[in-house]
């Protein structure tokens, strides 16, 4: 029995605590790395930081100006879909300054800086949308283009970039040696300008949801862009405003922070509405891609993808509307099915799915039904394009006849170079069943010119018969004579 000192145990727990030593020396220096990598306090020049957000704040002579022409020119690009035209007028718009101004003097308890913030914030929106109001009120052309249509209804997009973009843009001027680029990145991707053009194109046509969709987007960039900058000063430690009396800075102190909660309690519930909306519009294409979309017509009837309407009631009913035209319905018992795969979804339980469904034989009021449907949607149509080729799309699909068009006139003259005896031709559409479908024959009617033979008729009218089905590609086609 060995009873001294082993000297293999020794080397072992020599062994361990050179790896615990590395191990720690590993971990040591991959927080120095990361502290390094991410610290943005080191660099960070408050004092100029202050006075540049600051100098930017006061709203009057040139940046009035500058707001004016660059809503112009943001009004012009939104009516012409210029993308290109839209961030150019967001690269020269002064509306990021009072926005940081608010968050500044929240962060740092300055009661005069966030007064004056407020007072040139407020005279910038109105001033922005009377300016959009005039320029759409009296330009002619005030179509519904896809850069207006997508400033009308914000989703939880908008708001991750509205607060991620505020961080990049408050980080940028903290830094010694502002970063430009990002200043005018932030200016696109927050995309101030629009909304607010938005906002006076729908008080212009009368359109109130229009305006206050576009208004509501652009308060959440405020919110959260605002919100951000508040964040970021706070994480920097700028200094807070000093008062000579104790009882007035406790009290000023008290009211920046009771803004600054006003303040996100509004973003904190727009972000909650606006992330369930998202939630139940994903929930609804999806039982709508991977379920409706499946079903299988065994006859002519489809789905009519564009006329889909699903609708977001946080407060009532949802409801996803379908529409379907042919001559076949569906079951009821795959609709029950189709009703009980949507209750497994979390935000579909209290929505209502609502199937329109139309035949051939009531083609004439399905066409109506598709143009008044039409009209209602326009607003939410892509661009002018879109909306002609759903149209056209549409019509051609509901109409047996847009199928079968006869070129009556190049035919009826190439009948009568053909036949010296065509005194006269005529053509019909003739609708024929059998009690179980409906066709439709193309029919021509022919008149012979007097003292012709019989034979020679017969022969005729076997010919042209023959050539007709050859000339219009159908086999379907029938030729007789005229009764009178």
């Amino acid at each position: 029995m060995n009873t001294g000192n082993d000297p293999n145990n020794d080397k072992d727990l020599e062994g361990a605590e050179e790896v615990k030593r590395e191990i720690k020396g590993a971990l040591g220096s991959t927080r120095q790395f990361l502290r390094e990598l991410l610290d943005i306090r080191k660099n960070t020049d408050r004092e100029n930081t202050k006075e540049a957000i600051i100098a930017d704040i006061p709203f009057k002579g040139h940046t009035a100006w500058i707001l004016v022409c660059s809503i112009f020119i943001a009004s012009i690009g939104l009516n012409a879909n210029s993308t290109a035209v839209v961030i150019g007028a967001m690269l020269i718009s002064p509306l990021m300054g009072p926005i940081l101004g608010i968050g500044l003097s929240l962060a740092v308890n300055d009661i005069d800086t966030l007064k004056r913030a407020l007072r040139n914030f407020t005279v910038m929106v109105v001033l922005s949308v009377l300016t959009a109001y005039l320029f759409f009120e009296f330009f002619p052309l005030r179509d519904e283009s896809s850069e207006l249509l997508a400033r009308t209804k914000p989703d939880i997009r908008d708001v991750l970039i509205a607060f991620f973009g505020g961080l990049a843009l408050v980080i940028a001027r903290a830094k010694k040696g502002t970063v430009a680029s990002v200043i005018f990145g932030v200016a696109i991707a927050t995309a101030l300008m629009p909304p607010l053009c938005t906002v006076g194109f729908g008080l212009a046509i009368g359109n109130f949801a229009f305006a206050g969709g576009a208004m509501y987007l652009f308060m959440i960039n405020t919110i959260f862009i605002g919100l951000a900058t508040f964040l970021v000063l706070k994480l920097l430690r700028f200094p807070m405003v000093k008062y000579a009396n104790s009882t007035k800075r406790r009290f000023i102190a008290r009211i920046a922070s009771l803004v600054a909660i006003l303040v996100m309690i509004p973003a904190g519930f727009t972000f909650y509405n606006v992330f369930q909306e998202s939630r139940f519009m994903n929930q609804a294409n999806d039982l709508i891609h991977n379920t409706i979309d499946l079903y299988q017509f065994k006859n002519r009837g489809r789905f009519m993808n564009n006329l889909t309407e699903i609708d977001y009631n946080p407060n009532g009913i949802s409801t996803i509307e379908l529409v379907t035209m042919g001559d076949e319905s569906i079951p009821e018992n795959v609709i029950a099915t189709w009703e009980n795969q949507m209750a497994s979804y979390s935000k579909l339980q209290n929505t209502e799915l609502k199937i329109l469904q139309g035949g051939q034989d009531d083609s004439d009021q399905m066409l109506n039904y598709v143009n008044e449907l039409y009209e209602a949607k326009k607003s939410e149509l892509l661009s002018k394009d879109e909306r002609i080729r759903l149209l056209e799309q549409e019509l051609t699909e509901l109409s047996s006849f847009a199928r079968k068009q006869i070129p009556f006139t190049d035919i009826s003259a190439e009948a009568q170079s053909q036949y010296d005896n065509l005194e006269k031709l005529s053509f019909s559409y003739m609708i024929t069943t059998d009690f179980k479908s409906l066709d439709t024959i193309p029919v021509f009617e022919v008149k012979w010119k007097e003292g012709i033979q019989i034979d020679q008729l017969n022969t005729d009218l076997k010919k042209l018969n023959e050539w007709l089905k050859i000339r219009l590609k159908d086999t379907k086609v029938q030729v007789k004579v005229s009764p009178d």
